[in-house]
């Protein structure tokens, strides 16, 4: 999980919702869905792999 690493230099506490839409491009909290399916995304890129696939 690479995308990890860029929510790390995040605090580990979950920003505020209001942050949350300044930094979703960032980094957003790893609890929502939309983030699992953005982090997915963003870690198959890297790999080279597609889940739909």
């Amino acid at each position: 999980m690479e995308f990890k690493t860029h929510c790390s230099m995040y605090p580990k506490e979950l920003p505020k919702a209001q942050d949350v839409s300044q930094t979703s491009h960032s980094c957003l909290p790893l609890s929502t869905p939309l983030t699992l399916a953005l982090g997915r995304q963003r870690q198959t890129d890297s790999v080279n792999l597609r889940p739909g696939q």
